[in-house]
């Protein structure tokens, strides 16, 4: 017999990797930087900001699912 997680339990895994994707992506923002070039323009991976954010508030997106999931089984 075959372990099967109940739906919390998998948006509970997706929140928790969509929370680390998050924090990874906000802490390579902060390693790589940013720096003004020769010409005064701004160099930095501004992409990583709202990608970080959107899988941010996926995770919470998630985390809530789970939390509703768990008070419709009780």
């Amino acid at each position: 017999m075959r372990f099967q997680p109940s739906n919390s339990e998998r948006l509970l895994a997706w929140g928790t990797g969509l929370a680390a994707a998050a924090v990874a992506g906000r802490l390579a923002f902060h390693a790589i930087g940013s720096h003004v070039d020769a010409n005064g323009v701004l160099r930095e991976p501004f992409g990583l900001l709202p990608i970080s954010t959107v899988l941010l508030l996926s995770s919470g997106a998630a985390f809530t699912g789970a939390w509703i999931s768990r008070r419709r089984r009780r």
